[in-house]
């Protein structure tokens, strides 16, 4: 009995640490790849790692900006959802076949000095060497994201370079759309500015360079009702190319059919009295 409960003891505790194990590779795997395209400091309030499913929870999110910007916060999360590929991850495959990505609130400062909390980030600094050096592009983290939903509320412009009291305009974005096949974690993060910035005055009032991103990332992911919608018109295309193939035939058999049906009344009346040609009157 003492030797049954000891081997009972030693299984829990090997579970324990492999749970604790994979919870620790996920969540690390996590925060290395936001800080590798951000390079700024960040906080998870709570980290959920699913035990019977391979998936992840993250609540309430925050990236921080730079030291010498007057605003703390740049972005704030509410919710990642994340399920996950843990072979692969093990492997060095960061594999997420769902991913969602609620962003609340993201708030673009320039500060006093004129600098843009954006041209902090790390995938805006990479994308900015890449087309001054276009052979010398930058590879970002590998990443395979099979279908992305991506949820954006608000986005804050604040320009504290006219005076102690910054300039505000907030802009309501209320996105919600989804994404197929992103390759890599830069890709991903510059998709996430890009859909933010776009639908705003942000890049002209402050000199951000918004095409350069949209440049970046067009190609590398395609939009999943786009792609819907494709397959919408290829099967359109497809139904009206069998239809006229259907009629088509249809034209054809009925003229044989006419033709056919033609030769045999002549080969039936003409022995039996039919009628006679022209020729045949004379």
């Amino acid at each position: 009995m003492k030797k049954i409960l000891t081997v009972i003891i030693a299984v829990l505790a090997i579970a324990f640490i492999l749970l604790v194990a994979k919870d620790m590779i996920i969540k690390s795997s996590v925060e290395g790849a936001v800080r590798t395209v951000t390079g700024l400091r960040l906080s998870i309030d709570e980290f959920k790692v699913g035990l019977s499913k391979s998936t992840v929870h993250v609540e309430d999110m925050v990236l921080f900006n730079p030291v010498d910007y007057q605003d703390r916060v740049m972005c704030v999360m509410p919710e990642i959802y994340i399920e996950y590929d843990l072979p692969a991850i093990i492997k060095g495959n960061m594999h997420l076949p769902n991913l969602l990505v609620n962003l609340q609130e993201l708030t673009v400062v320039k500060n006093e000095k004129g600098e843009l909390n954006l041209n902090a980030l790390n995938v805006v600094k990479e994308q900015k060497q890449d087309k001054k050096s276009p052979q010398k592009k930058n590879q970002g983290l590998k990443m395979q994201v099979d279908l992305l939903e991506l949820k954006i509320g608000k986005v804050i412009y604040k320009d504290y370079s006219m005076g102690k009291r910054p300039q505000v305009m907030e802009y309501k974005i209320n996105l919600d759309e989804k994404y197929r096949n992103i390759t890599d974690v830069n890709a991903l993060a510059r998709l996430i500015i890009v859909k933010a910035i776009t639908n705003t005055a942000i890049a002209n009032i402050a000199n951000f360079d918004l095409q350069g991103l949209t440049n970046a990332v067009s190609g590398t992911f395609q939009n999943a009702g786009q792609m819907a919608s494709q397959v919408t018109q290829q099967a359109q295309t497809a139904v009206k190319g069998t239809m006229k193939a259907t009629t088509d035939a249809a034209k054809e058999a009925r003229q044989v059919a006419r033709e056919t049906a033609k030769t045999l009344t002549q080969a039936l009346t003409l022995p039996f009295g039919g009628a006679k040609s022209t020729e045949e009157k004379k």
